[in-house]
């Protein structure tokens, strides 16, 4: 509902700006919080020199580096690692357990350009038999992974998709989508997972001297206190690395896992 939105969006303001503040103490530089109402705005507003810094989602960040408008200067590690895994999953104990369950059920989906919460799913769903546009009752896009396991667990959505951070030694989700809202792996039935694909990565602007850059880069690896708390909360992530060896490399062929 608008209340958890408007709350989830005041939650991810306060913990980006202590991030942000950190960041630019570290950088030198002026640095202002701003929350985007979709991926999609994300390249036009870096063009246009409106944003300098993005959280950018793998797809994202492809577009950007082909543009040549941004850098990945730094990657999230979360308990997983620096990959993750996209889920499909329902309810716990309700009827959608498999791909041949879907006819008529309601999907919500956090973002046309989302990985984790949309494209992998959508390419999961037509390869094992089920076309969303004509198998499922109704599609939604939510923006934000909370949203999504917000839908299903309230019983507004039937299936939805969201990233998991998998132990990459058992295969046990660690954490998801759902833990955001404080639910649980018992809370939800898991249809599938697919990866491991590429982490999500702090993106830079081309614009921006390589020395800026290099302290933006430096100041995301040295955060301490109160902003790292932040980015356990708001990424939930344990720190930030810099981008692993290969990883423009490996963004290529994502949306065919």
């Amino acid at each position: 509902n608008d209340q958890s939105r408007k709350a989830t969006c005041r939650m991810a303001r306060a913990s980006l700006s202590r991030v942000c503040d950190a960041i630019a103490a570290h950088a030198s530089c002026r640095m202002r919080p701003e929350i985007l109402s979709s991926f999609s705005q994300m390249p036009e507003r870096i063009a246009a020199g409106a944003v300098h810094v993005a959280w950018a989602p793998p797809l994202v960040f492809q577009s950007l580096s082909k543009r040549r408008l941004a850098v990945a200067v730094s990657c999230p590690r979360r308990p997983g690692g620096l990959a993750y895994h996209s889920a499909i999953f329902s309810r716990a104990r309700s009827r959608f357990r498999d791909v041949a369950d879907l006819d008529g059920a309601r999907a919500a989906w956090v973002d046309p350009a989302s990985l984790s919460g949309y494209v992998l799913a959508r390419g999961w769903l037509l390869k094992n038999g089920c076309d969303p546009a004509r198998n499922l009752a109704r599609e939604q896009f939510l923006k934000t992974h909370s949203a999504v396991a917000r839908a299903v667990i309230g019983g507004d959505a039937d299936i939805a998709s969201t990233y998991a951070n998998v132990d990459p030694k058992t295969s046990r989700i660690i954490d998801a989508g759902w833990s955001e809202i404080g639910m649980s792996s018992a809370d939800v039935q898991v249809l599938t997972t697919i990866g491991p694909v590429p982490s999500d990565a702090i993106v830079v602007s081309t614009r921006l001297a390589d020395p800026v850059r290099n302290a933006i880069r430096a100041g995301l690896g040295t955060l301490t206190g109160s902003a790292l708390a932040s980015v356990r909360v708001l990424f939930r992530a344990e720190r930030f690395e810099p981008p692993p060896a290969g990883y423009l490399a490996s963004l290529g062929g994502l949306t065919e896992k």
